[in-house]
């Protein structure tokens, strides 16, 4: 809660005190956005279109093979592993080569997409560079926390 002190020989001073009252209100209201998605994305909760959907917690600077990590969960889905198209438009906080090799780059959430003739499956990933539960550096390469299936 912002309060402000009414100046009232000096309009100017009250209308700077109410801009910035807007800019504090404004900003409140994009950081209640944000932690909303991220706390959506951490539930893993969501309402989906029958695609299959996953979660997978990252470290920031880990690399890994998601066929070796997820193939299971993909084969399951989509009938096989073979001829698998990755997509992702979170490059700046994850990055996807054609073998379905990621790298975490910064903290966020990001999604990617394997798809094949046979389906869809969506991956969901919480990026981050804190201590993971199991009491681990969360910045080992090739290390996940966390993976978790939630079949639409």
């Amino acid at each position: 809660m912002l309060m402000t002190l009414q100046a009232t020989n000096r309009p100017e001073l009250n209308a700077r005190i109410d801009e910035l009252a807007k800019v504090v209100t404004y900003s409140e209201g994009i950081l209640n956005s944000i932690q909303l998605i991220l706390t959506e994305a951490q539930s893993n909760l969501r309402q989906g279109n029958g695609k299959a959907e996953l979660r997978l917690d990252v470290a920031i600077d880990s690399s890994i093979n998601l066929v070796d990590v997820l193939g299971e969960n993909i084969g399951n889905e989509l009938q096989t592993c073979e001829n698998l198209r990755w997509l992702s438009i979170d490059g700046d906080r994850l990055s996807i080569d054609q073998d379905g090799n990621i790298t975490a780059l910064k903290n966020g959430t990001a999604k990617v997409t394997v798809y094949n003739e046979k389906g869809i499956v969506n991956i969901y990933f919480v990026i981050s560079s804190r201590e993971n539960k199991n009491g681990n550096n969360n910045n080992n390469n090739n290390e996940s926390e966390k993976v978790s299936s939630n079949k639409k």
